[in-house]
């Protein structure tokens, strides 16, 4: 199931974890695209996601072409995984691919752009030879890849199954043998969701009323002061609002994925049917995402045609999409991930919907929005930490609400105010901030959940319909895909 003449290599960093089931399912996918893990620790620290890789990529060590290359400190010395990175791909370029012959020989551009690693000429060339060529036969000359973004991985897996449109059952089952982890469906716990609808002390939703709705929560970005994208955090408030729309609108619906820190004093919100961190339990614990992709087909062929799934984006989501589970993700219209994930909205991944909000639903998110807008509008660079960042955009939106002197000055200034804050400082205005008011927050634009559910209601109103599709692919109570309508 090749989509590509010749080799090309997925540059990715072990930390960009939201991307793993893009990599994975551009592996899986075409045997003609390998991967190069860079990591800034110890190989040992990644080796899970080093084999789940190779499982998906069929690769196994001593391969003439080794489809998953692994580098990290231990090889390199000075190494900066984000510095390499950067010069290995292009952000810019519309295919995010870039041809990389320059590299291979540890050419003058690399050297020049990578003067800061402190490498040597030597070990310069042996990177770029090591990491980023490939043999057809021993005797061979090396050839160069051509190097594909994380971006480019999905936009890859996109392209695959426009191409197998009228065999989308072979796509699905493809991903299924190489990603997740099939013997684990015989598990007396996996058979117990599918035969009896249970999981561990959870009993699930009747098999044969209305359909299955899992609702993802998603609060990573808001966990810690360092997590990713805090404005595609899901809000306590907004998950209300999308459990009371699902019900109304027919759905069963079981809550997934875990709660905000403890430190946010903010409950999670769950359905009577709560799964919630389901993947801490064995034995998908020790399984890893094989594991938790298996769990999604246990599901899957508990709730034949009859399951889909919502929430704010999330890498989990993205993991079921591909082996044919419906999904609504929702994100804000300024959002940097709308444009890639136009790809597989746009109807090349089977069932899978975007709903654009104007904002997002949290606070911060909305706060971020604001202070991004004013800042690209005033021409001014805040270079600032991310938790400095994130205190400025709450500062900059509420600075009337808080009637502080210190904050009634231009965004310039105050963005060199933010610049001098202290870990003490910004506690101090994080615990004044959420002593404010629903009233306050709400003079501020900070209202927390989603203004308007309309977006949100017109997409699941499509999902609805989508149900009643008896030429969709499904996966049967046996494990197998066929037309919906021939279940």
């Amino acid at each position: 199931m090749n989509t590509t003449s010749k080799r090309q290599l997925i540059i990715t960093l072990a930390d960009q974890t939201g991307d793993t089931m893009h990599v994975a399912g551009a592996l899986a996918l075409d045997s003609n695209t390998d991967a190069l893990v860079l990591f800034k620790g110890g190989a040992e620290e990644a080796d899970a996601l080093l084999q789940f890789y190779r499982k998906a990529a069929a690769s196994n060590v001593g391969d003439l072409i080794p489809r998953v290359r692994f580098y990290s400190t231990s090889q390199y010395a000075d190494f900066n995984a984000r510095d390499v990175y950067n010069n290995l791909t292009s952000q810019d370029e519309a295919d995010h691919t870039r041809d990389v012959e320059w590299a291979v020989v540890g050419g003058k551009r690399f050297n020049d752009k990578t003067k800061r690693l402190g490498w040597s000429p030597d070990t310069l060339k042996t990177f770029a030879g090591v990491c980023l060529t490939y043999k057809v036969s021993q005797d061979s000359p090396s050839l160069a890849y051509t190097t594909l973004t994380v971006v480019g991985a999905t936009y890859l897996i996109a392209n695959i199954f426009e191409q197998n449109v009228k065999n989308v059952a072979t796509c699905y089952e493809q991903i299924v043998q190489r990603l997740a982890n099939v013997p684990l469906l015989s598990d007396p716990s996996l058979v117990s969701i599918i035969k009896d609808g249970r999981f561990k002390d959870v009993q699930l939703p009747p098999s044969n009323g209305k359909p299955i709705l899992l609702l993802w929560a998603r609060y990573t970005g808001q966990n810690s002061d360092e997590g990713y994208n805090p404005a595609g955090d899901s809000d306590v408030g907004g998950q209300r609002q999308l459990l009371d729309l699902a019900q109304d609108m027919g759905f069963q619906v079981i809550t997934i994925g875990h709660d905000p820190a403890v430190a946010r004093n903010e409950p999670g919100v769950y359905a009577p049917c709560h799964l919630g961190e389901f993947y801490r339990h064995d034995p998908i614990s020790g399984a890893g995402r094989a594991g938790q992709l298996s769990f999604f087909l246990a599901l899957m062929q508990r709730y034949p045609g009859k399951i889909v799934q919502m929430g704010q984006k999330t890498g989990g989501m993205d993991a079921a999409a591909q082996v044919g589970m419906p999904t609504l993700y929702i994100e804000d219209i300024n959002s940097p991930t709308i444009k890639r994930m136009a790809k597989w909205t746009n109807g090349a991944i089977p069932g899978y919907r975007s709903a654009i909000t104007e904002l997002p639903p949290t606070s911060l998110g909305k706060a971020i929005r604001i202070l991004n807008k004013a800042l690209e509008a005033g021409g001014i660079r805040a270079n600032l930490l991310s938790k400095q960042y994130r205190t400025l955009a709450m500062l900059y939106a509420l600075k009337t609400q808080l009637g502080d002197a210190q904050l009634n000055v231009e965004l310039p200034n105050l963005v060199t105010f933010a610049q001098g804050l202290s870990d003490v400082d910004m506690l101090a205005w994080k615990l004044k901030i959420q002593a404010m008011s629903v009233d306050q927050m709400k003079a501020g634009n900070l209202s927390k959940g989603y203004i308007d559910l309309a977006p949100i209601h017109d997409a699941l109103v499509d999902v609805q319909k989508s149900l009643m599709d008896s030429d969709a692919i499904v996966r049967n109570g046996e494990g197998k895909y066929i037309p919906r309508g021939k279940l």
